[in-house]
């Protein structure tokens, strides 16, 4: 199989406009041995109010993908996300997303995702939180090789927490 070497620089920072409003971000560089350099990035924005938050976010990733046929990637993402208190012990959100995947070479991998979700989620005893969500995706190839496809998902979960241990 083909090997793909890359070699990764980034640097960050985070800053908080006031009591409401952060920003944090991450800017690099990927370098494709034999091949290319790309620019990596990751930012966030968060903007917090009494019963929630905003979050919008991009990240500008480099990696390897396209499944069976090993090619460096481009990945790219853009999401928005809400979350609200309903009460002392449960929360809601929404969140939005698109994503794109394309090869560094010959961009003949190009691939583009939508993505929506909802969910609840609750404090049903002290020790115990449920969640129920739904989520949506839809992805395009733009390519001959890839398969276009719609997923739907709906998911219940329960998760119990321990005391702590002492010893």
């Amino acid at each position: 199989g083909n090997n793909i070497i890359t070699h990764q620089f980034s640097i960050g920072t985070g800053h908080q406009m006031n009591n409401t409003l952060s920003l944090n971000g991450n800017l690099g560089i990927v370098l494709y041995e034999g091949e290319s350099r790309e620019l990596t990035a990751d930012m966030n924005i968060i903007k917090s109010y009494e019963s929630g938050n905003v979050t919008l976010g991009y990240t500008r990733g480099a990696g390897t993908g396209g499944g069976l046929a090993a090619t460096a990637a481009i990945n790219q993402n853009l999401s928005g996300r809400i979350t609200e208190k309903l009460g002392n012990n449960t929360s809601a959100y929404l969140q939005l997303s698109y994503g794109r995947n394309e090869s560094v070479s010959a961009r003949t991998l190009q691939i583009s995702s939508y993505n929506g979700s909802v969910g609840i989620n609750t404090k049903l005893l002290s020790w115990l939180d449920g969640s129920i969500t739904y989520s949506y995706l839809k992805q395009d190839t733009e390519d001959t090789t890839g398969t276009d496809g719609e997923r739907n998902l709906v998911m219940f979960t329960l998760t119990a927490t321990s005391l702590p241990w002492r010893l």
